[in-house]
C-alpha cells in the first residue's frame, strides 16, 4: 500500500531490493546490480534514521497507540534539532562519481562469474584449499582496487565481516 501511495499520489518512483526467487540460488547479475544500487542509496537513510535513534532516545522506543498521535511531532522536532545543531551530511564531492560508475557497470557482464563456470567452480559445494596458482586466470585485485572499481566505498567490505 505504502508504495502504490508513494507512486501514485507523489508520483515516485521506486524501488526495493530484490529477493532471490524460489527455487534460485542466487540472484543474476542483473538483479544483484539492480539491488545493489538500491541499498546503496538506502544506506543515507539508515544513517539518519540511527542519528534520530541516537541523539534523541525517545525515538528508539516501542511507543503505545496512545502517543502514536503525537510520535510524528516528536520526530519532525528531533530532526529539526538535528537539522540546525549537527553537522549536516551534504553531499560527498565523489557521490556522483560513484553513481555515475555504478550506473555505467549495471549491463556490464560479470567476467568473474564466467571464469568459475568455465572452472565449474560454481558447482562446487564443498570447501577445498586452493593454490594462488589453482586458477590462473583468476583476477588479483588490491582492496583499493576493490573499494574504488567494485564495491566504489568500504561500506560492504565492512558489513561483509558481519557474514
Amino acid at each position: 500500500m505504502t508504495i502504490k501511495t508513494l507512486n501514485d499520489k507523489y508520483q515516485l518512483i521506486t524501488h526495493m531490493p530484490t529477493c532471490v526467487p524460489p527455487k534460485q540460488k542466487q540472484l543474476t547479475t542483473a538483479q544483484a546490480n539492480d539491488s545493489r544500487l538500491t541499498t546503496r542509496c538506502m544506506w543515507i537513510v539508515e544513517v539518519i534514521n540511527g542519528r534520530l535513534k541516537t541523539l534523541f532516545r525517545a525515538n528508539d522506543k516501542i511507543h503505545h497507540n496512545t502517543s502514536l498521535p503525537h510520535k510524528i511531532d516528536d520526530s519532525r522536532i528531533s530532526a529539526s534539532l538535528i537539522n540546525k545543531y549537527f553537522p549536516n551530511f551534504g553531499t560527498n564531492k565523489y557521490d556522483s562519481t560513484i553513481a555515475n560508475t555504478m550506473k555505467s557497470k549495471l549491463n556490464t557482464t560479470n567476467r568473474l562469474e564466467n571464469i568459475l563456470a568455465d572452472h565449474n567452480i560454481d558447482k562446487k559445494r564443498t570447501f577445498q584449499k586452493m593454490a594462488p596458482d589453482s586458477i590462473p586466470d583468476f583476477p588479483k585485485l588490491s582492496l583499493d582496487s576493490i573499494c574504488n572499481n567494485i564495491t566504489l566505498g568500504p561500506y560492504q567490505l565492512k558489513q561483509s565481516v558481519i557474514y
